[in-house]
């Protein structure tokens, strides 16, 4: 299984990665929100119970999984967990990759265990957030598919490197890459 982060942010003026304002997305990018679904579709969606809040219903044709500290805590059309690795152990056999969407603590809990990222940067002036993604370590990562669609929005995907002992600049690239490197992927 693939673990893998979808995220948009945006860098306020301190440089922190805006995700969210007051539960909510502060910007619209329809083209980026067929993006999420289309690559989400199909695949296992795990969330935090805030996140969930301000989604406000399952997504569809997704297995939607919420992660939430609250107890007895029932979505109907989800699967609630209090434990983020039950919740992983749960949807490791059913899906060949699994997609972190948030929130703050999730995307916290998940960025030193994941293998792949899948990022929109969003370069506008003064955007203003209360909820972030955390500080990351580019050189982790190798890019494997980019696109440029404006001059506000940059997509790309990235791989985690898993760098050999005592190598000079050799690198393995985690998880299974076939499905990029035959044809695959979304046409970027």
């Amino acid at each position: 299984m693939l673990l893998s982060i979808i995220v948009a942010y945006a860098r306020d003026k301190e440089g922190r990665y805006v995700i969210g304002k007051d539960n909510a997305i502060p910007w619209h990018l329809p083209r980026d929100l067929v993006r999420f679904r289309e690559l989400t579709t199909g695949h296992a969606v795990v969330m935090g119970r805030k996140t969930f809040d301000s989604i406000g219903k399952p997504l569809p044709r997704r297995d939607n999984i919420i992660i939430t500290h609250q107890k007895n805590y029932e979505v109907p059309g989800a699967q609630v967990f209090n434990d983020l690795q039950e919740a992983l152990d749960f949807v490791a056999p059913i899906h060949s990759e699994v997609f972190i969407i948030g929130g703050q603590e999730l995307y916290e809990q998940t960025l030193d265990k994941v293998d792949r990222m899948y990022i929109t940067h969003i370069r506008k002036d003064g955007i203003e957030g209360d909820t972030f993604f955390p500080k990351w370590n580019r050189d982790l990562f190798k890019v494997i598919q980019e696109e440029k669609r404006n001059e506000e929005t940059e997509f790309e995907i990235l791989q985690r490197i898993v760098r050999t002992e005592g190598s000079s600049g050799e690198f393995e690239i985690s998880g299974d890459m076939s499905y990029y490197f035959h044809g695959g992927g979304f046409g970027i």
